[in-house]
């Protein structure tokens, strides 16, 4: 998921600063098997009932918005605006200082080499839904059957009216599939934190993705230009150091 980010890493005291939800992507991963043998055949001699070709596809699709807590800011639930939206506006009115919650050193931090060693920095996170859903295609060795004219071997009629009798003419492979989706409570030892609850009835219905990604936009909002472009990824984490505006005259706007 994506949250494209400007000024970053670092912005000044009262200084417009964008934010946007830049996409939450869907992931999918598939695997599967060549032959179950349910009837008792083989690829070379199948039986009805038997299973080849068995492919099953989960994908994770994005179940809301991303939530997205700042200090000094609060929550925002920010809306999936894609890399060309239009962003979310902020700004601080404190520098990141410990006396106002702001925690380690940019030295400290993976990644953030553009900042002097020694700023702190407000630590926040981004995280949003999903849901887990699966399917299974496969195809299944069926025997076909047909309407035989006259009686059958009890001399009994079922078809065309009373002249004929149902008799397999024939076998085919026939392409079946079938899913649904996959609740957080049905899957063994996740960890509380995975489970979001979305609806808030007290039930988890969906899956956390903290697979946070910070990509910077350039005043055009653009995340491409190679001026400005670089991301950073920890994991939901997002660090900011916000500065006071030594020697700016006027802030933006005045």
């Amino acid at each position: 998921i994506y949250l494209d980010v400007r000024p970053y890493p670092a912005t000044l005291v009262r200084w417009p600063t964008a934010v946007r939800n830049g996409g939450l992507p869907e992931s999918s991963g598939s695997g599967g098997v060549n032959y179950i043998p349910n009837g008792g055949g083989s690829p070379n001699n199948p039986q009805v009932g038997d299973w080849q070709d068995l492919r099953l596809i989960l994908t994770l699709r994005p179940a809301g918005p991303m939530f997205v807590t700042l200090p000094q800011i609060g929550d925002l639930i920010l809306p999936n605006q894609g890399a060309t939206g239009s962003p979310t506006m902020i700004q601080w009115e404190v520098p990141s200082h410990p006396a106002v919650g702001a925690g380690p050193l940019a030295g400290s931090i993976a990644g953030l080499d553009e900042l002097p060693s020694d700023i702190p920095l407000f630590v926040g996170n981004g995280r949003a839904p999903y849901k887990l859903f699966w399917e299974l295609r496969y195809y299944e060795y069926e025997a076909i059957e047909g309407c035989i004219s006259g009686p059958n071997g009890n001399g009994r009629y079922n078809c065309g009216g009373g002249t004929g009798h149902k008799e397999v003419v024939g076998y085919e492979w026939k392409r079946r599939s079938q899913g649904g989706e996959i609740p957080p409570t049905a899957v063994q030892n996740l960890p509380a934190a995975l489970m979001a609850d979305i609806n808030n009835d007290g039930t988890p219905d969906a899956y956390w993705d903290n697979n946070l990604t910070l990509r910077r936009m350039d005043d055009s909002n653009s995340v491409s230009n190679p001026k400005y472009q670089r991301s950073w990824n920890w994991g939901g984490i997002i660090y900011w150091a916000v500065r006071e505006g030594q020697g700016q005259i006027g802030w933006p706007g005045q």
